[in-house]
């Protein structure tokens, strides 16, 4: 979680520690709107735009089919990353891939607004059909919060900083529902940077093994 947890962080600047929902939902939203999400089971997502999928070099060819121009932005010793544009260019979606992986396997997907970030200053960006970003469950950049609660339940944790939240949803390898173990990675994460009460970013996918 070191390097999922290490990109938002850096990217938002929050530094405050982590605490669970209970403690801080009320800056959010009512208890008695969180409660009504009480029965939702946390389900993880794995795809962008339901065609680019986590741990699945193959899948690159429905998303974006010239493979052979995809520039790799060395970041860290251990992972890259691949950076695309939406069509109108106000999102931008970063796809990681670690060290060891084969070549197009993406680990970690970072969908973010263009415009809040310096981020053509990494170099090359590439240009895509799609109108936005999103995940399999529906989850996109301008989503409320409650929207979001609906989808993925209230089993998460949260760092809050002024206006600006956190939000963290765990699976770890020893998890029953077996869903790690599946791609023999050591643990997922999704998390998601909420400003004025909607998302402003979404960080998902494994661990670094």
């Amino acid at each position: 979680m070191l390097i999922i947890i290490s990109i938002i962080l850096l990217l938002s600047n929050i530094d405050y520690p982590f605490k669970n929902y209970n403690e801080v939902c009320h800056g959010i939203m009512s208890n008695s709107v969180i409660d009504n999400f009480d029965d939702i089971i946390f389900i993880p997502d794995t795809t962008v735009n339901e065609k680019l999928y986590l741990n699945n070099y193959n899948s690159i060819m429905s998303f974006y089919p010239c493979i052979d121009s995809l520039y790799l932005h060395l970041e860290q010793d251990v992972y890259a990353f691949c950076l695309f544009a939406n069509i109108s260019h106000t999102q931008y979606l970063k796809a990681f891939i670690y060290e060891g992986s084969l070549k197009n396997e993406f680990s970690l997907f970072e969908i973010g607004y263009l415009n809040h970030e310096n981020i053509f200053s990494n170099g090359q960006i590439h240009d895509t059909k799609y109108s936005s970003f999103k995940t399999e469950s529906g989850l996109s950049l301008g989503m409320d919060f409650e929207s979001v609660l609906s989808v993925k339940g209230n089993e998460y944790d949260l760092q809050k900083r002024d206006k600006d939240s956190l939000i963290i949803y765990r699976i770890e390898a020893d998890d029953i529902s077996g869903f790690c173990k599946k791609y023999n990675m050591p643990s997922y994460s999704l998390c998601l940077t909420i400003k004025n009460s909607k998302v402003n970013k979404i960080v998902y996918g494994f661990d670094y093994p």
